[in-house]
């Protein structure tokens, strides 16, 4: 297996930031996501937003990115078991189905991590647009059947809007 690039946290910001063999800087961020949860007081501030970033139009296969940003994944839940992360596939190039299946099959591939991972479809009513959303947590959350149905009823509310 190849081993991750290095990457520094910065706490001000709470991302992480890395910079490949070809110079190119990606920043995983984690932002309060609370809202999305706010009818669930007991675990609403331990949501947060996931996702991350690279400024470049050209992006180069690096198989080391995808370990890299595991490595931070399961690093930051082996130090946060309470926390949970949400992730919204980005829809703004109409690549969001490719973003949804490159997760979910990093997701795969590192099966022996202790972390969650529940996807949903949110459409809109109407029919005309859908969008791909991931919660993840620690396998060892306390609050996974909470979060599971949170997520669901959020799902239902989003959709009949």
């Amino acid at each position: 297996m190849l081993s991750p690039y290095n990457y520094s946290y910065n706490p001000d910001t709470n991302s992480y930031i890395f910079t490949t063999v070809h110079y190119l800087e990606y920043y995983v961020y984690l932002n309060d996501g609370s809202l999305y949860f706010d009818q669930y007081p007991d675990f609403a501030a331990d949501v947060l937003m996931f996702g991350f970033e690279v400024r470049s139009m050209q992006i180069p296969a690096d198989i080391r990115v995808k370990y890299t940003i595991l490595d931070i994944l399961i690093n930051y839940f082996g130090a946060n078991r309470d926390k949970i992360l949400m992730f919204i596939c980005d829809q703004s190039d109409n690549r969001q189905m490719s973003r949804k299946r490159k997760f979910n099959s990093w997701y795969v591939s590192a099966a022996d991590a202790p972390i969650t991972k529940i996807d949903k479809t949110i459409c809109a009513s109407d029919g005309t647009s859908c969008v791909h959303v991931s919660v993840m947590h620690h396998f060892d959350n306390p609050k996974s059947h909470k979060i599971a149905v949170a997520f669901e009823k959020m799902r239902q509310e989003m959709e009949a809007k």
